[in-house]
């Protein structure tokens, strides 16, 4: 039962790292052409989840979890109508959470690399600890970055961060992973 569970739990690790690293390559490969068609195309599918979110509660039992994903999805919902009207600040916006996300995730990482990957006693553990320094240091420059002006530019940051990102999930993945297939 328990590693019926860490088999989905490690699939969906991996598939979220390769949608993150698709992402992030199409990111690098988009000409800024169509970077405002790809914000607009955001916020219709935060409205639409929202609004799917919305109707599985109204059919839903009225428990304390499904009046969290109402909340939720009410969040969500008014984040893809502010995408909507803001179209032209939103790429800023995004950029300075995810530079945020992307510190508060390394620091996670430094801290679960330290207590988890090196109980695993898998050789090159030690190799977490650099990579997550470096999405750290990532989230500071696009946090505090020059490319405030250049959304093109920006996007290509980003773009390069997100492939990072997966890359070291992987590596997490790999290394943290308790059963051996021996």
């Amino acid at each position: 039962m328990i590693f019926e569970g860490l088999n989905s739990l490690r699939r969906n690790a991996i598939m979220t790292s390769i949608v993150l690293l698709a992402f992030g390559i199409v990111l690098l490969m988009l000409p800024e052409l169509y970077l405002q068609p790809l914000i607009e195309g955001m916020g219709a599918v935060m409205i639409i989840i929202s609004l799917n979110m919305i109707f599985d509660y109204l059919g839903s039992r009225k428990s304390l979890i499904n009046f969290i994903l109402l909340t939720a999805a009410l969040v969500l919902g008014i984040a893809g109508i502010a995408v909507l009207i803001f179209q032209d600040n939103v790429i800023f916006v995004l950029g300075a959470l995810f530079g945020v996300i992307l510190i508060l995730s390394g620091f996670h990482g430094v801290f679960h690399a330290w207590v988890y990957s090196r109980r695993s006693r898998r050789q090159g553990w030690w190799m977490l600890i650099p990579l997550y320094i470096l999405l750290i240091v990532s989230g500071f420059i696009i946090l505090f970055n020059p490319w405030w002006d250049e959304p093109g530019a920006f996007k290509q940051a980003i773009g390069i961060t997100i492939v990072i990102s997966s890359i070291v999930s992987a590596l997490r993945l790999i290394w943290v992973w308790p059963i051996s297939n021996d």
